[in-house]
């Protein structure tokens, strides 16, 4: 994904891998962590089992599902 603003990916269930463009370290990212992304450019994620993430930005009237399990 393209980040242009500030984000925020949160882990619901399961795991995710995330790196940023010209960030030195990759991030594991478990159920029930999040993870501001600052820095603008390519950011990848990719889910190390079965699960689910939110992302919105930071607002207070944006805010993601407590739960986005497909039903």
């Amino acid at each position: 994904m393209l980040v242009e603003r500030e984000l925020i990916l949160r882990c619901v269930d399961g795991a995710l891998w995330v790196t940023q463009h010209n960030e030195g370290l990759d991030l594991l990212v478990e159920a029930g962590q999040g993870l501001i992304l600052r820095r603008s450019g390519l950011a990848v994620v990719q889910a190390l089992q079965t699960g689910c993430a939110g992302l919105w930005a930071p607002h207070p009237r944006l805010s993601p599902a407590d739960d986005c399990r497909p039903r």
